[in-house]
């Protein structure tokens, strides 16, 4: 598989198979990504991965949180603004990813409270403190980490909702408190039969990004 073919056949899956992903593939993922750059070669990823047993404790840690009308906290502050043409890619996709819904947002919720039946999250930490050149590592690390599943035969989804509840995944997953847990990527083998997982979210045109401000 090149680099475009996996670049262009990666999506965020929305539903897993129940079916278990295999440690020596997830080595040979992790020996592929470590190849990705940082600041001077910092490396300054944590990795914690959750297997069938730690996922049913997350799933249920967060269920008791929502019961109990506990907010979630990202560890990455988020303070929800984004510009107007954001918006407008943003509406576009929730209405193209709804029309893949039979039940529309209610699917959409319930895949998004149980962190798409994923039987694998790979949690990506880092230690607290760091400047944001880190965070730019960490986002290199997790394209490097989900273009290699893909060519595996693996489909990823990273998302926010894994770490809404940043202390309970670090009790879950041992994870010391000086370490921020930034994002969540689920892992594992697609339910192609679900419609939603078919679905491709629209990109903007190379004309319109690239060439912004320079003369034909």
């Amino acid at each position: 598989m090149t680099v475009k073919e996996a670049l262009n056949s990666r999506f965020s899956c929305r539903v897993f198979q129940d079916m278990p992903v295999e440690k020596k593939v997830l080595e040979e993922i992790f020996e592929d990504a470590f190849r990705t750059p940082s600041w001077a070669n910092s490396q300054p990823w944590d990795i914690y991965v959750a297997g069938k047993e730690q996922m049913e404790k997350i799933l249920q840690g967060m269920n008791d949180c929502r019961k109990q009308r506990v907010h979630t906290s990202l560890d990455l502050p988020f303070r929800g603004v984004w510009s107007e043409e954001a918006k407008k890619h943003m509406d576009q996709f929730f209405e193209d990813v709804y029309a893949c819904e039979e039940r529309r947002n209610l699917d959409f919720t319930m895949q998004n409270r149980n962190l798409f039946y994923a039987p694998c999250a790979v949690f990506i930490c880092m230690e607290k403190g760091l400047s944001a050149w880190s965070y730019y590592d960490i986002g290199a690390f997790s394209q490097s980490l989900m273009l290699s599943a893909t060519e595996h035969g693996l489909a990823t989804i990273p998302a926010a909702v894994f770490v809404g509840y940043p202390d309970l995944i670090r009790q879950v997953m041992q994870i010391p408190d000086n370490k921020d847990v930034i994002i969540g990527i689920g892992i594992g083998y697609a339910d192609m039969d679900v419609k939603v997982n078919h679905f491709k979210s629209q990109r903007k045109s190379v004309s319109e990004v690239v060439y912004r401000g320079i003369e034909a």
